[in-house]
């Protein structure tokens, strides 16, 4: 089973978006994240939370939704 961080990576990749380029995507959302926390996510430094995690789901767009969760 993949981590979390392997997933976003993925998934941030498929959406041609830098770690940058998807922290201001979430900024924009209103989910204070920057390009450090998701390189953190990625090699596994830092974990995501659930309640982040949450946060997220029920702040993004659609757009922003399906880069993140694509299912």
């Amino acid at each position: 089973m993949e981590n979390i961080g392997a997933i976003i990576t993925a998934y941030r990749k498929k959406a041609h978006l830098s770690q940058t380029e998807l922290a201001e995507r979430l900024q924009l959302e209103g989910i204070e994240v920057t390009q450090k926390s998701i390189s953190a996510w990625e090699t596994g430094r830092n974990e995501v939370s659930a309640r982040r995690s949450r946060t997220a789901w029920r702040n993004t767009s659609g757009a922003t939704r399906r880069i993140l969760w694509p299912c």
